[in-house]
């Protein structure tokens, strides 16, 4: 009977215990699910990311193969980078004494290289930023020919059609005249504009007109403040405001368009 008694205390005892220890239990494998979930995610992480450096070594190891060529060419490639950056400094300091002293002395780009005298005019127009196409149709120009000619018959002879590439060569010959090249050296409220600041310009300036309003409110062709200065009545025919009258282009010039040719041109004699 005593071994009895005391088994039935040893099994009430383990049973009292029981349920604390089965609710440890399915605990620990929760959390041990929960490890493992979040160590699985590691893994996965960590593959992934092992996989992005694998693929960056390949990558690595494939462009240093021409490392022993380059390695190889780079004196000789040195020391002509140093002669090319030479002849590019001697080039901006031929092309800025030349606009300083006389922009009529510019040559052209046909000339030949080993009689010319003077910087090619097409330095010029690429420093403005013309396109490509622009200076190769104006390349055979020198800074007389280009001064001395009409810039609106100059674009029509050299079949330039572009709206803005021909406001922009008006305005280079403008500023080259006024030895104003480059054109951070004038400082000027309407020539630093771009299409938005202009519209701003003209509503500050209470200047808005039909006209100007046509310019302004047309999408596709976005007119700068030193392309407006030059836009005359085809321009605006053409581009703008198809049925344009006398009156209206004349209202236009007086009011609004010579308005801020005046604020520019005061800006040239500072």
């Amino acid at each position: 009977e005593e071994n009895n008694e005391a088994n039935w205390k040893l099994c009430h005892e383990t049973l009292k215990e029981f349920p604390a220890a089965a609710s440890a239990k399915r605990q620990k494998v929760e959390e041990l699910k929960e490890t493992i979930t979040d160590e699985e995610k590691q893994l996965e992480a960590l593959q992934r990311s092992i996989q992005k450096h694998k693929e960056e070594l390949e990558e690595l190891e494939s462009s240093m193969r021409i490392l022993p060529a380059l390695e190889a060419d780079c004196p000789a490639m040195s020391c002509l980078a140093k002669e090319i950056s030479v002849v590019e400094d001697e080039l901006l300091e031929a092309v800025l004494s030349c606009l300083e002293k006389d922009p009529y002395d510019f040559s052209a780009e046909s000339d030949e290289k080993e009689t010319r005298a003077f910087p090619p005019l097409s330095l010029v127009f690429n420093a403005v930023g013309l396109s490509s196409q622009t200076i190769s149709c104006l390349s055979d120009l020198d800074g007389q020919e280009f001064l001395d000619s009409n810039p609106v018959t100059l674009c029509d002879d050299n079949l330039i059609t572009d709206l803005i590439q021909r406001k922009e060569v008006a305005y280079l010959h403008h500023m080259l005249s006024f030895k104003q090249v480059p054109y951070s050296r004038h400082s000027c409220v309407v020539c630093d504009c771009n299409a938005q600041e202009l519209k701003s310009l003209v509503q500050e300036h209470e200047k808005e007109d039909p006209v100007t309003s046509a310019i302004l409110s047309n999408d596709s062709v976005s007119i700068t403040g030193r392309q407006f200065l030059l836009l005359d009545r085809n321009d605006i025919r053409k581009h703008f405001f198809e049925d344009i009258s006398a009156k209206q282009y004349r209202d236009f010039k007086k009011q609004t368009q010579n308005y801020f040719w005046l604020i520019h041109k005061q800006s040239l004699l500072k």
